[in-house]
């Protein structure tokens, strides 16, 4: 006789879901990665927002600080893309020619907390998203002072004109 299995709690098929996000004013379910292909994209995640939040910290003027916001909506862009391995959304194109800043943004955060959870806790609890932000900074600002220059271009140099 086969044994029978309790049912999954809700964490378990909450977090094998679909991610539900809006691009274009339409619903696009986004499947999760796995941990290997996760693990990837969360160390691009953390170079990237350690990166933009160790510039914005040396920023001194008001164009550098204007060159940095507007190149966010680019990178969460290029990290949602990248995480879309599926091509559930559309691909860059097509979320370019649909997608408001406002919708990247949304969908960004509903991908960073599903791929790395204490994302989701940094969203109910006052000072804990500042607070991981700037581990994420300092860590980021460490290795890029204790490593040679990468050849990499600054956010601010790679967002378009």
């Amino acid at each position: 006789m086969a044994e029978s299995r309790a049912p999954r709690p809700e964490y378990e098929v909450l977090a094998a879901s679909p991610i539900a996000v809006v691009l274009g004013g339409r619903e696009k379910l986004l499947p999760p990665l796995s941990i290997r292909a996760n693990r990837g994209w969360k160390k691009r995640l953390a170079e990237a927002v350690g990166e933009t939040w160790v510039t914005f910290g040396q920023a001194d003027d008001y164009g550098a600080i204007v060159g940095l916001v507007a190149g966010a909506t680019d990178t969460m862009l290029d990290l949602l893309i990248e995480y879309d391995t599926s091509g559930s959304l559309g691909g860059r194109e097509w979320i370019e020619d649909h997608a408001t800043d406002s919708e990247v943004y949304a969908a960004f955060k509903e991908v960073a907390a599903v791929a790395y959870p204490p994302f989701q806790e940094a969203r109910t609890m006052p000072g804990l998203g500042q607070m991981l932000l700037g581990l994420i900074a300092s860590v980021s600002q460490a290795r890029m002072s204790s490593s040679p220059a990468s050849g990499a271009p600054s956010p601010a140099a790679s967002t378009p004109s």
